[in-house]
């Protein structure tokens, strides 16, 4: 009993220890595999989360435009300008103020429609004086000549000492407006001139290495030259600027500045003398919106009142619309308008030459230039071929003539010039010995069968009894 309880409590003991390392098995097996699995998938969402974040620095990097480069103020205007005479100092730090700054100022509105980046204001001593520089840089250099166009006509006489634009720069020089122990006398200020000129240089210098260089305006080239009044012209690219026009302010609500049109305008005199002509040029792009521009320009026309509608004047030429007003009688409009140079530019869609219809195609140079080499040779093979087929005509006649002439004073020299040759094979029919009279009767002539014909036999070698022998016959 005992033995059999033994072997019983053993037998037990050991199923169930190899029981449970069968369970631990199977336990720590599904859980091994398990945590692979896990490890695998961990691995494969990190490669793909490296990746879409890769993918998104890329595409960030390279759809995003890049920001333009902010160059601090000192970069134009330095602590101290210097050229081969001496030196100006700067009197107090520079000041730099970006869209964020200058926004809330009076000509802000006008300032974004030149697109103006930033304004640097720096003080320098000019002999006893101390003046101001502004330093305006914009994104093209038409925005620069536009914002001075634009301060020559708005501001005040004595405001500003001296302005000027290089590249894309546009400078104003004025009396500093520091604390009143650092400016400058009225008097110091004007004996200032020729340090004002020489300041002036070194700022052109300096900015003459800007990345844009020093251009104006297309527009600006189509205006009329005679009888124009000096630095009156000014630029516009926006309807806030051309807004505060003495004349033409008005026509900036009635005008569409959707298209980003270009607008200049500027003074004229009349002969005999009179009051001046403004002039207000617009150029559109297309002709669609020249069209629509006039219509709106007329009707606002129509709407004035008569005397103020014979001191305005609209021409459309090409896709320029010319505005011109005055306070008085307008003598020489006309002529004005007959001075604009409109240069006509058509551009057709397509790929190729043919695209174009023909009465529209331009002349091209390369095509022209191989069309007139191709026919010049051709014309001068023909020529070359004409003239040796000539040239062989020629001298064929001329060595066919020697040779023939040669032979007959040949001929005559032996004497035989009247004797022909043999023709050879030639068949004489003789009949001279068989010459008719009235008296006699006609001749029983032979005739010659075709086979003796041709073995030389006559008509009295052949028997008697040969067909082809007849005898002749008598009538009654």
């Amino acid at each position: 009993m005992r033995r059999s309880r033994a072997r019983l409590a053993d037998g037990p003991s050991t199923e169930s220890t190899k029981d449970g390392e069968m369970k631990r098995d199977r336990e720590q097996k599904p859980h091994a595999a398990l945590t692979i699995r896990e490890a695998l998938s961990i691995q494969v969402l990190m490669f793909l989360l490296l990746g879409l974040s890769g993918i998104e620095r890329i595409s960030a990097q390279t759809i995003a435009p890049t920001p333009p480069v902010k160059a601090p103020p000192t970069q134009w205007l330095p602590t101290e300008l210097r050229d081969s005479a001496s030196s100006i100092p700067s009197v107090g730090p520079a000041s730099l103020l970006r869209p964020a700054d200058w926004r809330v100022l009076e000509d802000a509105p006008v300032w974004r429609e030149y697109g103006l980046i930033d304004l640097s204001i720096r003080r320098y001593r000019v002999e006893k004086a101390i003046l101001q520089v502004e330093l305006f840089r914009h994104q093209t250099p038409a925005g620069a000549f536009g914002l001075l166009s634009f301060s020559r006509l708005t501001r005040q006489p004595g405001q500003v000492l001296s302005e000027f634009a290089v590249g894309a720069f546009y400078l104003r020089l004025s009396e500093s407006n520091g604390p009143r122990h650092s400016r400058g006398k009225t008097e110091d200020v004007a004996a200032a001139g020729p340090p004002i000129k020489r300041l002036e240089a070194i700022l052109r210098s300096t900015l003459a290495g800007s990345p844009q260089e020093e251009e104006r305006p297309v527009l600006l080239k189509h205006l009329p030259t005679d009888r124009r009044v000096p630095n009156t012209e000014t630029y516009y690219l926006g309807p806030v600027a051309l807004g505060r026009h003495p004349a033409f302010g008005p026509v900036a609500n009635v005008l569409d500045f959707t298209s980003l049109p270009e607008t200049i305008t500027a003074t004229f005199t009349q002969e005999p003398a009179g009051k001046a002509l403004e002039l207000l040029l617009v150029e559109y792009y297309t002709p669609q919106a020249a069209t629509d521009n006039l219509k709106r320009l007329e009707a606002y026309l129509a709407g004035l009142s008569p005397e103020q509608q014979a001191q305005h004047r609209l021409r459309r030429i090409g896709n320029y619309l010319a505005l011109v007003a005055s306070d008085g009688p307008l003598t020489n409009a006309d002529e004005l308008f007959n001075q604009i140079r409109y240069e006509q530019k058509v551009y057709w869609y397509g790929r190729k030459m043919t695209d174009i219809p023909l009465e529209f195609r331009p002349a091209d140079a390369a095509a022209w230039r191989e069309m007139t080499n191709t026919t010049t040779i051709v014309v001068q093979s023909l020529l070359w071929i004409g003239l040796m087929l000539g040239l062989t005509l020629l001298s064929g006649m001329l060595i066919g003539g020697l040779v023939f002439y040669w032979r007959r004073y040949q001929r005559r020299k032996r004497g035989i010039d009247n004797l022909f040759s043999d023709a050879g094979g030639t068949i004489f029919l003789n009949l001279e010995d068989y010459r008719l009279t009235p008296d006699t009767e006609p001749p029983v002539l032979p005739r010659l069968h075709p086979a003796s014909a041709e073995r030389g036999e006559s008509s009295e070698d052949l028997p008697p009894g040969d067909p082809a022998v007849k005898p002749p016959t008598t009538s009654g």
